[in-house]
């Protein structure tokens, strides 16, 4: 699999591989303008892409799941298949929740005994990693589902913000109800979890 040849020129109305584009975009040129200009591959991307096939974050370590089955994914504007992912299920989310289960219980565990303070640190020091690495996780992007480069970009930095406004809440949980992230909105802050999901969702933001 080599995808050195690949640039962002490749999305546009008329890909340079076999593919089938979705009605929308076929009758809504709008959706896929402008073309992407020639922007190569980084090298952190390809190397990212060099480990094959990526696998499950469960417990602080990367693992294959459960029942072993491995999907393709490919790029949509394209259909170039750039990535070999290894398939969750139920197990593979089950082993996560236990996981975290037993990280809360644990009174001697580091999360548990960390102060406000340093949760805070922590969670600004993540922000400051997707900063970091924002154009390389814009590309990434891009190749899983397909969207502008320039969309996957405010993505990120949206990301970004989101992160660092998350990251003042471990020392203002006090049950307020405080002005939220987007305009018009309000937050309830209170030092409870409300639930568990794993889903994976179209319309989701992929580094949120």
């Amino acid at each position: 699999m080599d995808l050195r040849g690949l640039d962002w020129e490749a999305r546009t109305l008329t890909p340079k591989r076999d593919c089938t584009l979705p009605k929308a975009v076929q009758s809504s040129p709008m959706l896929y303008t402008p073309p992407y200009t020639s922007e190569p591959l980084r090298s952190e991307v390809l190397s990212f892409l060099a480990d094959q096939p990526k696998r499950l974050f469960i417990g602080g370590q990367w693992v294959e799941g459960a029942a072993g089955r491995v999907f393709e994914k490919d790029d949509p504007a394209t259909g170039i298949v750039f990535a070999r992912v290894c398939e969750g299920d139920a197990e593979d989310v089950q082993r996560a929740v236990d996981i975290a289960r037993t990280i809360f219980d644990d009174p001697r565990h580091p999360w548990r005994r960390m102060t406000p303070h340093d949760r805070e640190r922590l969670i600004h020091r993540l922000a400051d990693l997707i900063e970091a690495d924002r154009e390389t996780l814009a590309q990434l992007i891009t190749l899983e589902n397909g969207k502008p480069l320039t969309a996957s970009k405010g993505e990120v930095e949206s990301s970004v913000r989101m992160f660092r406004y998350y990251a003042g809440w471990p020392t203002k949980i006090e049950g307020d109800v405080k002005p939220g992230l987007h305009p018009r909105s309000a937050e309830l802050h209170c030092a409870r979890a409300g639930r568990v999901v794993a889903r994976s969702s179209p319309g989701t933001s992929r580094s949120a």
